[in-house]
């Protein structure tokens, strides 16, 4: 039950909110211009409101605005960015010249259909960051794919410079290290 989510895919302009129908009904929202993204099945709702009514769902009990939602964090370089701003800036040696992994970021709460639908795009999904975020490796074909999702929210080249520990450019002495490395 509740509000149903549209086919189309969402505007870019708006906040997205995770909505508890049990603690608050979700209908206002959709009604005053917003789009549900997804129905989770479970209660809850992901919705786009229009950016106006942003500062209108601030405080109310049972909708979380998501606030770090486009923050990714790869945990294991220290490196972390928020993607509604941009990449960080990182030396010219520490970029990709030819990508051979993104990073794809999910609107919110990943649901299994999303992966399961670019998985069969061609998109092969590796390390898991937080928040709603992927490495991910595919051809160019499946990673337009990711692009033009509707659940995606954004899609970046996994460059070298997020792979290391900001720490270790200022080291001279000899360091250990550990590799991790993707599937293929």
């Amino acid at each position: 039950p509740g509000p149903r989510a549209g086919p189309a895919a969402p505007s870019a302009d708006g906040t997205v909110i995770l909505v508890d129908a049990l603690k608050v009904d979700p209908t206002p929202f959709v009604a005053a211009g917003g789009e549900v993204l997804a129905n989770y099945g479970n209660g809850y709702f992901l919705i786009r409101v229009p950016r106006g009514l942003q500062d209108d769902v601030r405080g109310v009990v049972g909708v979380d605005p998501l606030s770090e939602r486009t923050t990714i964090d790869v945990y294991f370089s220290g490196v972390r960015f928020d993607t509604a701003v941009g990449e960080p800036s990182l030396p010219p040696s520490l970029k990709a010249t030819v990508p051979g992994a993104y990073l794809v970021q999910f609107l919110g709460p990943i649901q299994s259909q999303w992966v399961t639908e670019l998985e069969r795009a061609g998109l092969a999904f590796d390390a898991y960051l937080a928040n709603y975020a992927f490495v991910v490796t595919g051809s160019p074909a499946a990673i337009e794919a990711a692009r033009a999702s509707p659940y995606v929210g954004w899609v970046g080249t996994y460059h070298p410079g997020y792979k290391v520990e900001t720490g270790l450019f200022e080291r001279t002495d000899p360091v250990q290290v550990s590799i991790v490395g993707l599937r293929d």
